[in-house]
């Protein structure tokens, strides 16, 4: 008696398990098709620094599920994108950096692309996006600090 006991505890056991792992999961990918759908960007509109091609390639990632932040600045030759991704895409980074990267190339053909993933260059362009909506940054300044992020970009890589 005392091993069918035992035995029908461990069945009970394992079953509440079941459903508090499965209500957990159920949980879980709510919250994630919710964040999938708000993504953080900021389009720049400045008469000096003409932003217009980092704004069109915001507004073309923001529809792609999973990223949660784009950040985006662009001289007249270089175009430097840094992009968070919902953590439960982060597994498969360096395919999704290859594929929206062909697909910038596409849209802004013209421009050297260049796209990280890397928390470091998301603030960086974050702040450089600021200095570039308030008009604290020259053009000749910005480009000597998207060539410094292209550099650090490559040398991560």
């Amino acid at each position: 008696m005392g091993g069918r006991m035992i035995y029908s505890l461990k069945i009970s056991i394992t079953f509440i398990l079941l459903v508090t792992l499965i209500g957990c999961n159920t949980n879980n990918n709510n919250n994630s098709l919710e964040d999938d759908k708000h993504v953080e960007l900021t389009e720049i509109s400045t008469s000096e620094l003409d932003q217009s091609p980092s704004n069109q390639v915001k507004r073309r990632l923001s529809k792609h599920d999973g990223i949660t932040s784009i950040n985006a600045v662009n001289t007249s030759k270089t175009l430097i994108i840094a992009i968070e991704f919902h953590h439960n895409k982060r597994f498969n980074l360096t395919d999704l950096r290859k594929k929206y990267k062909k697909e910038i190339e596409k849209i802004v053909p013209n421009l050297d692309v260049e796209l990280s993933t890397d928390k470091k260059l998301v603030f960086e362009l974050d702040e450089l996006e600021k200095k570039i909506e308030d008009n604290s940054i020259t053009p000749k300044k910005l480009m000597k600090k998207v060539k410094q992020l292209t550099k650090l970009m490559k040398e991560q890589t």
